[in-house]
């Protein structure tokens, strides 16, 4: 029986052995995997870098133009909005002085009225 216990552990130890290199295997296979992964990603840069195809690269070109073109417009037309509420913000100031111009003379009006009212009366008085 004590010949039994000594294989066993050794049987333990070989099947553990065994178990650990598979997994060193499949750790190595995935390490490969990615590695060609990156290669292949680093080969699709390289051919981005190089420069596209004709085709594609003009059709980038066009794709950053309209890019361009939208900023601008939305730029101008930004601009165009600012300017439009200035000329409104001067439209509207005029419009308050001359009603305030008009209240005044309004105002200048009945004070006159009252002050010549005051002097006929008084004159009545004396």
């Amino acid at each position: 029986a004590g010949h039994m216990k000594a294989r066993r552990p050794q049987r333990e130890r070989k099947e553990q052995q065994l178990e650990q290199s598979e997994e060193q295997e499949k750790a190595n296979d995935e390490v490969q995997e990615e590695e060609k992964e990156a290669e292949g990603e680093s080969k699709w840069l390289k051919k981005k870098k190089e420069g596209l195809s004709a085709g594609e690269s003009e059709k980038e070109k066009r794709q950053e133009k309209k890019k361009e073109t939208k900023e601008i417009e939305e730029a101008l037309v930004k601009e165009v909005e600012k300017e439009i509420e200035r000329e409104v913000e001067k439209e509207f100031e005029k419009e308050v002085i001359e009603e305030k111009n008009i209240e005044a003379g309004r105002l200048e009006g009945c004070l006159t009225h009252e002050v010549e009212q005051q002097r006929k009366r008084s004159k009545w008085i004396k």
